[in-house]
């Protein structure tokens, strides 16, 4: 029977309900898990040491949260992160050793189960194709590994109709695919001796399971959960609910304390809920934030009399009916503060975002503007727009584009804070519920303690009161009279690592001279924010004195709304700096050590002298879609300070010199544009961009979901006048060209050789970079933040020319061996081989649709063995002195190309 395609499955998903289609997918990417199981090397080699837990613990979770999704038990969230988490562990298969027989399997697995995750998170058509290319990346992973298993998916599909129970479905036995003999030969070649035996479906799942079990760090807790849904045990829906929906806080402490978690919640030993909710109230200064708070906590509003919030402020609303605490964050809305607002967004949290009819900037422009805030800092967030002073001015917004491009919009509330007693209680009343509906829903999936970690997290919350530090021995001293573990799964460290993150406490392991934690987080933003907003600091123009800061301090003071006040003694103002320091505001002047920068406060002027010619230099940007967060600079600037040339530093750029390299970098950020631009000089100028492209990559990396592109400069033969642009090509395809062999990149510009306009990044680097390009017909698909990307690479001829280009670089290795091989038999073997493979490739220009896929397999077939180093034609050019250059082309180059032209041909 010939393997089923996604056309078939697609075809058959179609008319099924999303429930069931949900629950085949996630039967499908759980039936390809043991496949990850039977190589040569150790378990999960093909990742690197450092990544291979998380990225496992990612596909076990994506399969987990699609059995979860496909219960429509009405669980209350997606499946969206763990898509994206596994989707970077598929791209992240090869970048470690390369293509192999066993990464290729590995990748149709991790993709299996992404695309399971995808279509539980997407909807309608979208749903279908995921859940279709689930099935398809199953049965390719499954057939690679010596199983027949597109009739059991097919025999599965067929049997469900729209009629059909998705939870009985989701609980029924596993289809058991059956071996196919033909590949069996093939497996030989990368399955290690004592595996082979192991070709049995249930053996190789048995085994898979020991391997889980002997993996350390508690993975046996997923050992039991795929072990009992091979033997088809009733599912526990309310433990797979709570299972399903963990914090972002623990699963930022990584694999070991996930797992730990997971057992402790299964034995029932963490059921203990933390009642504590986050709502971050955003939008512009004045525009009546404070005054929404306020009303919440059914207090008198005065007209003129709040002043602008300084940073953040926090207050306890105690949801009505509810026995859930919710902290509402007041942030300032003044530009200058969004750049510490990364240390304090989060994703389990309610945003309200506040806008005033009366502001300059129009309604819609100020919704945009914030809320591509919270896609880049707080993902998939639950936002409430609520249109302040509407008694004075409309908030128009057009509410259908918006709720389009930002579907986590909950909804629009039009009220006035100064009348929500009398002319707009109404409307306040049902923003109020709907406020206190979305932090409930929040209330009921949040992280569940032992009893012994949440008597200490209560204990914490009522010092922090009175006092803004806990020592190091205070913290011991409550671990101990709770009998909290010293080492091991869920310890101290874990518990003081989960607050931290939870924003209950801040910890500084960096700074020497804090011998504990900040209890209070809000004494350490309070204190922060007085720095920068001092008139002392904006006077000195980004530089600021230690004993300057303790004079500012010395007059400020903390008090909350019970009336508790603290307060800033001169021997905390030095770790008021420390901890600026550390959140990268700021740093010390290399020749006075008592001295600091402020980015955010250095003249927002570019220098006259600068003295640095772009034209002539190379050139890359970022462009940013909907947001250019400010804070990349402030930290950029933090990081790179050693670098400068000459102070020439200002609000939106740098000029810096490398230590290392003989280079130079301009950088500088354009808000109204949105692009973040390098441009380079120097010998190394590539190796110097090679660190900064690195740099400004970890900084984007914590926001998965900021939308941007990336542009390389094309030569210029000109000049350009200053704040010209130049013309560019996008990055991505550029790589993408490169990685499939060609050597010229055409636009309206002209002809340009690829080597000369990615020379701006190493070839090493860039090709470290294609790894993580897939090929889908004429697009390529590739990896950037843990999401998924896609843009055209070209048309058709585009691939019939690079068919041609395989023929003619094949041409120049036949003639190669002509001349140098004296084995005759060998040579006249490999002249074969490739006499076959360009017959294959005219064939793909000319001939009929069967003679097109016969030649397809043939070239496909001779791309893994390029790709392991056994053909004919290798072994040839193993025997010439000159031909190392030529096997490294057929073992890297010709696959790819191969590949691409097979997806799209």
């Amino acid at each position: 029977m010939q393997a089923p395609s996604r056309d078939d499955f697609q075809k058959r998903l179609k008319p099924l309900p999303p429930p069931l289609r949900v629950a085949f997918a996630a039967r499908a990417a759980m039936m390809a898990l043991p496949c990850l199981l039977g190589v040569k090397k150790e378990f999960l080699h093909f990742w690197s040491q450092e990544q291979r837990k998380t990225h496992f613990l990612a596909l076990l979770r994506a399969v987990h949260a699609t059995y979860a999704m496909a219960s429509q038990r009405n669980m209350g969230g997606d499946a969206s992160s763990a898509s994206n988490a596994a989707a970077e562990a598929a791209l992240d298969v090869a970048t470690n050793i390369g293509f192999t027989p066993s990464t290729y399997v590995a990748t149709n697995v991790a993709f299996a189960a992404a695309t399971a995750a995808t279509a539980a998170a997407a909807t309608d058509a979208d749903a279908v194709a995921a859940a279709a290319a689930a099935a398809f990346c199953a049965d390719e992973a499954l057939t690679k590994r010596g199983f027949n298993s597109g009739r059991s998916l097919l025999a599965e599909l067929e049997a469900l109709d729209k009629n059909s129970n998705a939870l009985k479905y989701l609980q029924s036995p596993l289809p058991i695919p059956y071996k196919n003999p033909s590949v069996l030969a093939e497996l030989k070649s990368f399955l290690g001796a004592n595996r082979a035996d192991s070709i049995d479906y249930p053996t190789l799942f048995r085994n898979f399971l020991a391997a889980l079990r002997e993996y350390g760090d508690d993975f046996d807790w997923w050992a039991d959960w795929l072990r009992d849904r091979l033997d088809a045990k009733p599912i526990d829906w309310e433990m797979l609910e709570r299972t399903f929906h963990l914090d972002q806080s623990l699963l930022e402490q990584g694999p070991a304390a996930v797992n730990a978690y997971l057992k402790l919640l299964t034995a029932g030993d963490a059921n203990i809920p933390l009642n504590r909710v986050r709502a971050i109230f955003i939008g512009y200064g004045f525009a009546g934030k404070t005054s929404l708070i306020r009303a919440l906590h059914n207090e008198e509003i005065i007209e003129g009399q709040e002043a602008m919030t300084p940073g953040v402020a926090i207050r306890e609303w105690l949801l009505p009916d509810s026995n859930i605490k919710a902290h509402l964050w007041d942030f300032g809305g003044q530009v200058m503060a969004h750049a510490t607002h990364k240390f304090f967004l989060r994703e389990k949290c309610v945003y309200v975002l506040v806008l005033d009819g009366r502001a300059e900037i129009n309604a819609n422009q100020q919704a945009e503007y914030w809320l591509e805030h919270v896609r880049a800092f707080g993902g998939d967030a639950s936002v409430l727009l609520v249109g302040n002073k509407v008694e004075l001015a409309a908030v128009n917004l057009d509410m259908n584009d918006l709720k389009a491009r930002y579907p986590n919009i909950v909804g629009y509330y039009p009220l006035s804070c100064l009348h929500y007693r009398d002319s707009h209680q109404k409307q306040f009343q049902i923003f109020q519920e709907a406020l206190a509906g979305q932090l409930g829903a929040i209330g009921t999936h949040q992280i569940l303690l032992t009893t012994a970690h949440f008597n200490v997290f209560e204990q914490l919350q009522a010092l922090a009161r009175r006092e803004a530090f806990l020592s190091a021995d205070h913290y011991q001293q409550l671990c101990d009279e709770q009998r909290i573990a010293q080492s091991g799964g869920l310890d101290r460290d874990w518990l003081l690592d989960l607050l931290d993150k939870l924003g209950q406490v801040v910890h500084f392991p960096n700074i020497p001279i804090l011998d504990g934690y900040v209890l209070n987080p809000c004494w350490l933003t309070y204190g922060v924010y007085s720095v920068l907003y001092a008139d002392a600091a904006k006077q000195g123009r980004g530089q600021v004195a230690k004993k300057a800061v303790v004079e500012i301090l010395k007059h400020v003071k903390l008090e909350d709304e019970q009336g508790h006040s603290l307060n800033y003694p001169a021997d905390k103002a030095g770790f008021i700096l420390e901890a600026m320091e550390q959140f990268e505001i700021c740093y010390r002047l290399p020749n006075k050590l008592d001295s600091y920068i402020l980015p955010d406060l250095l003249p927002s002027d570019r220098p006259a002298a600068l003295a640095f010619d772009k034209a002539q230099a190379l050139a890359f940007d970022f462009d940013f879609e909907g947001l250019l967060p400010r804070h990349l600079m402030t930290v950029f600037i933090v990081r790179r300070h050693a670098e400068i040339v000459d102070g020439l530093v200002w609000q939106n750029g740098v000029r810096l010199k490398s230590d290392s390299y003989q280079a130079q970098a301009l950088v500088q950020a354009d808000y109204h544009r949105r692009r973040l631009s390098i441009w380079l000089h120097g010998t190394d100028a590539a190796r110097y961009f090679s660190v900064l492209y690195d740099e400004f990559k970890s900084l984007l990396k914590p926001m998965p979901k900021l939308r941007y592109q990336e542009w390389v400069g094309l030569p210029l033969n000109g000049s350009l006048r200053d704040g010209e642009d130049g013309p560019r090509a996008p990055f991505r395809t550029l790589l993408a060209l490169e990685r499939v062999g060609r050597r010229e990149y055409i636009d309206e510009h002209g002809i340009f050789q690829l080597s000369e306009v990615l020379k701006i990044m190493p070839k090493q680097q860039r090709e470290q970079q294609a790894r993580e390009i897939h090929f889908h017909g004429d697009r390529i698909i590739y990896q950037e933040n843990g999401q998924m990307s896609d843009v055209t690479l070209g048309d058709k001829s585009v691939y019939i020319e690079q068919a041609k280009q395989l023929g003619k670089e094949l041409g120049k290795i036949e003639d190669l061996l002509e001349v140098e091989v004296e084995d005759e038999t060998l040579r006249k073997q490999a002249l074969r081989e490739l006499e076959m493979i360009r017959k294959a490739l005219a064939e793909l220009q000319q001939a009929e649709p069967e003679q097109r896929k016969s030649a397809l397999d043939r070239l496909e077939r001779f791309a893994d063995h390029a790709k392991e180093g056994t053909t004919k034609t290798i072994e040839a050019l193993k025997l010439i002195k000159d031909g190392g250059e030529s096997i490294d082309w057929l073992i890297e180059k010709a696959p790819v190309a191969i590949d691409a032209l097979a997806n799209f041909l």
